[in-house]
């Protein structure tokens, strides 16, 4: 209970350092609290380009959700495929490779070329971001199965 006091009393210390700077700094640089407050509740309540917040994070969570659905559909029977048979994985695995030290933001501006600005470019990257590591774990995942418990199956 104490620690919960100490972390309300902090967030009161700084709403209240950050009230004093305002006065200090100049306005336009430095909102104050209550005007950051007024706009998050214009943006929840009036919205911003036609729509509310609400509405913007539910279309930024699908598209998320594409974006991880459309690695996953594919990372997964790759990783599969590329654990079980060496050949597979002697063909892919150089291809992984060159494309694995990418970090994703990087995927941003070839996306925004290739896809334009829209939701395309974005599923692209999130795409990107998930596909790798979905990838090496399921690769990981079926190398790191016990032989024996593979022929037990078989059987």
């Amino acid at each position: 209970m104490r620690q919960r006091h100490l972390g309300v009393l902090a967030v009161l210390i700084a709403l209240v350092l950050w009230s004093g700077l305002t006065a200090l700094l100049h306005p336009t640089r430095f909102p104050s609290p209550q005007e950051v407050f007024q706009a998050a509740h214009r943006l929840a309540t009036e919205g911003y380009v036609g729509a509310t917040l609400l509405t913007h994070t539910l279309h930024s969570l699908k598209l998320a959700l594409l974006g991880f659905i459309v690695a996953i559909s594919g990372a997964v029977p790759l990783g599969l495929a590329m654990g079980y048979d060496r050949r597979f994985d002697a063909v892919a695995s150089p291809l992984v490779s060159i494309i694995r030290p990418i970090p994703p933001l990087a995927w941003i501006p070839p996306a925004i070329i290739w896809f334009g600005l829209g939701d395309s470019s974005k599923v692209f990257v999130i795409w990107f971001t998930a596909f790798l590591p979905a990838l090496i774990n399921t690769y990981a995942g079926v190398r790191s199965i016990d032989p024996t418990l593979v022929s037990a199956a078989r059987v």
